[in-house]
């Protein structure tokens, strides 16, 4: 006879045919929540320490321009003040206090004296301004200046760093020259009280005490004619054009075309800062530093070039390919879970796919053995009906039939399973009963 499947049993069958289904999307929620709790407790910091120079610097006016973009986008930034370039470097590369990013100068450190930092590349170019009193006459070199009492900036910062190298290489010792060491404003003051003969500076031409040094008229600038020399022999170095009249058009500032030499301003981070804040800073240092002024031109910086130390990864790859896909459109805090939700979810979904694939296929083996253990006694009875009389098997048949009978009230055996099942109990009865 032929089985007819009632129609009650059709919801178990379609059970069964979502439950693929159902168990992946199962996996993939499991997946997700441990994402999220992944994420809050190993989410980037929201917090940055910048080790910059002396108040009203451009290494400490630029840290504040950083810090108040990093503001918009829920990242605080503590604003180290210090002497200088060298004293960055020496608090950056130090365990005394937590810095994760500093100024600093090309030439002042490489990989193996610094193996705790990367770059993230230059971003300006800083000349070496030496101011001289006019009543001495015109001088053009370094070696011009034996005998004469010079000023350079104090201890850790990067103009005594590299005026020092500078004097050094050009023969100048305690024995033919006088050197003192001085803030800014204690420089000037020496200079323009004829304390002081010379005076070694380092800031942008766009620093208004730079600018002020052009402008008085018992000072002169030096046009340094051994500028292309000291580059040859120090590569970290650049020759700077300034043409006549850039500072003031009206007053013929400087009054010739002027060669200098400048290095260039590297910002640096510890390699344990999180690739986040990395990405995001690199973004704000392109917007801050991207525009043209009096030295560089437009796009000229941020740059991958005079870097010292290995570029970070993320500053390679985004010198490479700009900001990353995500901070392009989406806020810092979001771009970040994002990324750290991709982070976990990719090598989860790597795994959790060709499983969901298994996953079923076990539970339909699961479901088929509890068929097949009956199916087996089914097979037992019906080959000891051959040996042995059948009154003795009725209890046994009655056992199995009340075994599929409960398996109709366990949700995940199909139906039409359990139905089957049952016929063929049947028909072993009928024959036993009919030998």
């Amino acid at each position: 006879m032929k089985l007819k499947i009632p129609a009650s049993a059709t919801p178990y069958l379609a059970r069964l045919d979502v439950l693929p289904r159902f168990v992946a999307w199962l996996l993939i929620a499991i997946a997700f929540a441990a994402t999220l709790l992944y994420f809050f407790y190993r989410g980037p910091p929201h917090h940055m320490v910048i080790a910059t120079g002396p108040e009203g610097s451009y290494f400490n006016r630029t840290a504040l321009r950083y810090a108040a973009q990093l503001k918009k986008q829920g990242v605080s930034a503590t604003i180290v003040a210090t002497e200088g370039a060298l004293d960055n470097l020496h608090r950056i590369n130090g365990a005394k206090e937590r810095v994760d990013v500093a100024f600093m100068d090309g030439g002042m450190t490489d990989e193996a004296a610094s193996p705790d930092l990367y770059s993230l590349g230059s971003v300006a170019y800083e000349p070496l301004w030496i101011f001289y009193r006019k009543p001495l006459g015109k001088r053009t070199t370094l070696a011009s200046l034996k005998g004469l009492r010079l000023v350079i900036g104090p201890q850790g910062s990067g103009a005594n760093f590299l005026s020092r190298k500078l004097l050094r290489a050009a023969g100048f010792d305690v024995h033919n020259s006088t050197i003192l060491e001085a803030d800014v404003d204690s420089a000037r003051k020496l200079l323009d009280t004829g304390q002081a003969d010379a005076g070694f500076f380092m800031d942008p031409l766009e620093t208004p005490y730079i600018r002020a040094l052009f402008m008085q008229d018992n000072i002169a600038v030096m046009n340094m004619a051994e500028a292309e020399a000291l580059r040859r022999v120090m590569p970290f170095l650049h020759v700077i054009e300034v043409p006549r009249s850039t500072v003031d058009l009206a007053g013929g500032r400087p009054p010739e075309d002027l060669k200098v030499v400048a290095t260039t301003v590297v910002v640096v981070a510890r390699r344990e800062t999180h690739s986040a804040l990395i990405y995001l800073l690199m973004s704000i240092i392109d917007a801050v530093h991207e525009p043209p002024t009096l030295l560089q031109r437009e796009n000229e910086f941020p740059a991958d070039k005079d870097v010292d130390l290995p570029l970070s990864p993320q500053a390679e790859i985004y010198y490479k390919d700009g900001k990353p896909f995500l901070q392009r459109y989406l806020p810092f805090w979001l771009a970040s879970l994002v990324e750290s939700l991709l982070k976990v979810m990719v090598p989860l979904f790597a795994v959790l796919i060709p499983l969901s694939n298994y996953v079923p296929r076990a539970i339909r083996w699961r479901i088929q053995q509890k068929t097949t253990r009956c199916y087996l006694r089914l097979m037992a009875l019906e080959k000891r009906a051959n040996t042995e009389p059948h009154e003795n098997l009725q209890s046994e048949f009655a056992a199995l039939a009340a075994t599929v009978d409960r398996h109709l009230h366990d949700k995940s055996i199909p139906a039409s399973d359990v139905y089957i099942l049952k016929e063929h109990i049947e028909l072993v009865r009928r024959k036993l009963a009919s030998a």
